[in-house]
């Protein structure tokens, strides 16, 4: 009789012949079949890690699992193994596996770099292309310029592209998840007939098992939400979650990753509008503990984590904790394009206004409807909108005419805009305004300077600068310990960035009298609000994009803003040289200049070794 995959390999393993099962697995993995992870862990770990192939299906079991950090640690160790050799299929689906890693965890210039690489590679290879490749493109289109960032079509075609060649390789099960994803990332963008023909396709699939048929639950209930049935989503995520039935607990944990989290946390939203702070609301923040989304690497799952307890806050009138994760989520979605986001946002400052109108309504006795609490969800204004409601809303400033912006620049120089679909952070005019280029310098308005900080340790400057050119001044950790300590082990990355925020906040005290002007919570690091009024770089950039939308329009607005952005330009904080997530800022803002140099140094100059 004919062994099985696990049992030649177990029995390989028993009789010390651990070179013929890892050459049976590779066989297998050079011929695109999934290895289960459970033979792949009776490898010795050393024999696991010298073999390319095998820290590639080690990543595809990974992924799954929601385990983005190791997955990305695998597929790094794959792509430099088989990038020495010759086998480019496997190197070509690494590479892309590597590159949808990096857009889950807001790597947006890791994984540009890969992308553009898949667009060429597309361009020569055709059909005969992996389906990751196809998957990664449609996830990371939008980082590739306007051009792509709101083609739904042309993502839409990426999924379809990639259920077809999983298909082909006979992969029904990942070709079913690409297809969800198309349908439940886009459910408000893509049209009805595109939509039925997607969820079609996909309960054909889940009727021959190849996907749970609750995840067409979760699609139905989105598409529900965006059509502002909020009864029709809140049923259908109670029998995607089994709510009420001896099975809840059984569903919750059967459901794929990350689908599992995104259905429980859209739940928390609908429960929210819904029914208000409730104990089944209680009962459903309580649940989602388990899976520890304050420290999940998903970008996309933060930014869902963050609107949810947005949501659940401004149900218990917890104003402060409701601004707070208000403020992450504005954080999290700046990270990377996210399909929704802005809705998600613009949804969630709604629920902030409704909060603090609520004394207001609450005297006039003024019920809310079922349509207008939909509206509140999906990020739509209602019909009682008014221009009293917009002017409240701090979200409504996104909504201002490019014109409106320069000549607000103009008549105001100390103020800085939000990007767009984020609300406008408060400024403060006791804030410090802080000079990057050419060197760090504090200043203030009522005269205030300090510019000879003595560092103890570079990596603590090195934070303080990181911060300073984050959106809203706040960076997730994660990430953060990743950027400022590459090369260090996790304990010991860990272990510095303590000591680094810890002398940062002792040096905010001493030097710019803020006993807090540093915090580290639920994931996110940041500076005290109202610390900083403005930095020269984020002007900068803010004109050089105001100017830029301007060109086509108005050229004579457009060059009085270049003519006040390029006086500003010179040497990102040329005192730290070979960083490399500020070599890529500096690339950038060289690009923008045009080219030129900046004085004294602004180009990097490239380590030696060091791809680019």
């Amino acid at each position: 009789m004919k062994s099985t995959l696990g049992e030649f390999v177990r029995e390989a393993l028993s009789g010390n012949r651990i070179e013929e099962a890892v050459i049976k697995l590779e066989n297998e993995a050079l011929l695109r079949r999934s290895i289960d992870p459970a033979i792949l862990a009776a490898l010795p770990a050393s024999r696991l890690a010298a073999s390319p192939l095998l820290l590639k299906a080690r990543a595809e079991s990974l992924l799954p699992q929601g385990d983005l950090a190791a997955a990305g640690d695998a597929l790094t160790a794959s792509v430099a193994g088989l990038a020495a050799g010759t086998l480019r299929e496997p190197l070509i689906s690494a590479l892309s596996l590597l590159a949808i890693v990096h857009v889950r965890t807001g790597q947006r210039h890791e994984a540009e770099t890969i992308l553009r690489f898949l667009l060429d590679e597309r361009e020569h290879e055709g059909e005969r292309m992996p389906g990751e490749s196809a998957w990664a493109l449609a996830l990371g289109l939008p980082l590739l310029g306007p051009e792509y960032a709101g083609d739904v079509e042309e993502q839409m075609r990426e999924y379809r592209a990639a259920a077809t060649a999983f298909d082909r390789d006979g992969k029904g099960e990942r070709a079913a998840l690409a297809l969800l994803e198309a349908l439940t990332r886009h459910a408000a963008a893509i049209g009805d007939a595109d939509w039925f023909a997607l969820r079609l396709s996909l309960g054909q699939r889940a009727s021959m098992g190849r996907i749970d048929d609750r995840l067409l639950l979760y699609a139905d209930a989105l598409r529900a939400e965006r059509r502002q049935e909020l009864a029709t989503a809140d049923a259908c995520l109670a029998r995607c979650l089994g709510e009420g039935t001896d099975t809840e607990q059984e569903a919750s944990q059967g459901m794929p990753y990350p689908y599992d989290r995104f259905a429980r946390l859209f739940d928390v939203r609908i429960e929210s509008v819904l029914r208000g702070d409730t104990p089944a609301l209680t009962g459903k923040l309580d649940a989602l503990a388990a899976f520890a989304l304050d420290r999940t690497a998903d970008v996309e799952l933060r930014l869902a984590w963050a609107i949810a307890r947005t949501f659940a806050a401004a149900a218990r009138h917890d104003a402060a904790d409701a601004e707070a994760s208000f403020a992450e989520a504005r954080v999290v979605a700046g990270f990377m394009p996210i399909p929704g986001a802005d809705a998600m946002l613009e949804g969630a400052a709604r629920q902030l206004a409704a909060l603090a109108e609520r004394p207001a309504l609450e005297r006039e006795d003024v019920g809310t409807s079922v349509q207008s609490k939909a509206h509140a969800l999906a990020g739509v204004p209602g019909e009682s909108s008014s221009s009293q409601a917009q002017a409240q809303d701090p979200a409504s400033s996104a909504q201002m005419p490019v014109l409106s912006i320069a000549s607000d620049l103009a008549q105001a120089p100390a103020r800085s805009a939000a990007p767009p679909g984020r609300l406008q952070p408060s400024s403060r005019s006791s804030g410090w305004h802080v000079r990057l280029f050419g060197g760090l310098l504090f200043t203030r308005e009522d005269g205030a300077t300090v510019g000879d900080i003595r560092w103890k340790r570079s990596k603590t400057k090195e934070l303080l600068l990181y911060l300073l050119l984050q959106p809203e001044r706040a960076a997730v950790r994660e990430r953060l310990v990743e950027d400022l300590f590459p090369d260090a082990a996790a304990d010991k990355s860990d272990n510095r960035f303590y000591v680094a925020s810890h002398q940062l906040k002792q040096i905010i005290a001493e030097r710019l009298g803020e006993p807090n002007g540093i915090a580290v919570r639920e994931g996110l690091v940041r500076l005290k609000e109202g610390l900083v009024a403005e930095t020269d770089a984020e002007r900068y950039d803010m004109l050089m994009r105001v100017a830029a939308q301007l060109w086509p329009a108005d050229r004579e607005q457009a060059l009085a803003l270049y003519g006040q952005a390029v006086p500003l330009y010179g040497a990102l904080a040329p005192e730290l040289q070979y960083v490399d997530w500020l070599d890529r800022l500096r690339e950038t803002q060289l690009e923008r200049q045009g080219g030129r140099p900046a004085p004294a140094g602004g180009k990097p100059r490239q380590r030696q070794g060091t791809k680019r």
